[in-house]
C-alpha cells in the first residue's frame, strides 16, 4: 500500500497543519522508524477520530466527525502490498442524527469505535450527536 506522502520529523503534514509532526522521547522503543506515512489527507477529511482496524476485512475504519461520516481504507487486492488503496464512505449520519436538524452542533458524528471481542463483525460506535453507544454489524 503506497502512502499519498512520507513526513520525517520536524517537518509539517501539511501546508495548513498547525505544529509540525515532531516524536517526543525514545521513539525506538515502540516504532520501526521516525517518518510517518500519510493514506489520507485535508482534501478528505478536516478531524479524524476513532480508529478501527478489522483483520478479518484488512480494513482500516475511522470517523470524520465534522462532516458525520465513517470511512473506510481498503487495498483492492490485498495479497499485494503495492496495491492502490481503496477509500471509500462506509456511513452517512454516523452520529446518529442529521446535521441539518441540528445546524449548532460543531461534530455531529461519531467518535471511538471497537470491535466485539465476542463477534469480531460487531462494531461499537460512539454517536457523539445522539449521545449514546450503538452497536452494528459491518457488511
Amino acid at each position: 500500500m503506497e502512502p499519498l506522502s512520507r513526513i520525517k520529523q520536524g517537518n509539517s503534514v501539511s501546508t495548513t497543519a498547525r505544529m509540525k509532526y515532531e516524536i517526543v522521547g525514545n521513539w525506538e522503543e515502540v516504532l520501526s522508524s521516525d517518518e510517518l506515512d500519510v493514506f489520507v489527507d485535508g482534501q478528505v477529511v478536516k478531524w479524524s477520530e476513532g480508529p478501527l482496524w478489522m483483520q478479518s476485512e484488512g480494513a482500516f475504519y475511522f470517523s470524520s466527525p465534522l462532516d458525520d461520516k465513517i470511512w473506510k481504507l481498503s487495498c483492492s487486492n490485498m495479497e499485494g502490498t503495492e496495491t492502490p488503496l481503496l477509500q471509500q464512505i462506509w456511513a452517512t449520519q454516523a452520529g446518529g442524527i442529521d446535521p441539518k436538524d441540528h445546524p449548532t452542533i460543531a461534530e455531529p458524528g461519531s467518535n471511538g469505535m471497537a470491535a466485539d471481542p465476542n463477534d469480531p463483525s460487531l462494531v461499537y460506535i460512539c454517536q457523539q450527536g445522539k449521545r449514546r453507544i450503538i452497536r452494528c454489524r459491518l457488511p
